[in-house]
């Protein structure tokens, strides 16, 4: 702390291989809430995860060529909901113009909007978040940016 480095302290997905030994290295969530508030109380440090800018911005290509988004929100990067990701293909970098994948960007994102905005009022903020930020607070600031008219 006196040096002015600060780890970065996310929470494990449960996803992918991980899942097979997820609850045995899991941090319990009481325990993360613990820390939180030792981080905040005894050091004070407000800490969560941070927002990655490209979970909204960036375009999220696969080793096989296809331009995915989550399928839930229609985010360029799922890892933020801490497990397994479910997945909207839009199409193939090799057969679309800039253009066109942002126009299909666009319209699965406008697709699932009214549902991202219902998801967020019912989402609890996680103790710290994981990849992408923390949940609540990613959705409340895609929704503020669409809001005024960034889509």
């Amino acid at each position: 702390m006196a040096n002015g480095i600060f780890p970065l302290i996310g929470q494990l997905e449960d996803a992918g291989s991980c899942s097979k030994v997820y609850k045995e290295l899991e941090v319990k969530e009481e325990d993360l809430i613990k820390f939180r508030d030792y981080l905040s109380n005894d050091i004070g440090v407000i800490y969560e995860m941070p927002i990655c800018p490209a979970t909204i911005s960036g375009m999220h290509i696969t080793n096989t060529n296809h331009i995915i988004l989550d399928k839930r929100t229609g985010l360029s990067c799922p890892w933020f909901w801490l497990d397994e990701p479910q997945l909207q293909v839009i199409g193939n970098i090799n057969n679309m113009s800039y253009d066109e994948i942002v126009r299909k960007v666009l319209e699965y994102r406008a697709s699932r909007f009214d549902a991202v905005q219902e998801m967020e009022k019912h989402i609890e903020l996680y103790p710290f978040g994981g990849c992408g930020g923390n949940v609540k607070q990613l959705l409340k600031t895609y929704i503020d940016i669409s809001k005024k008219g960034l889509k």
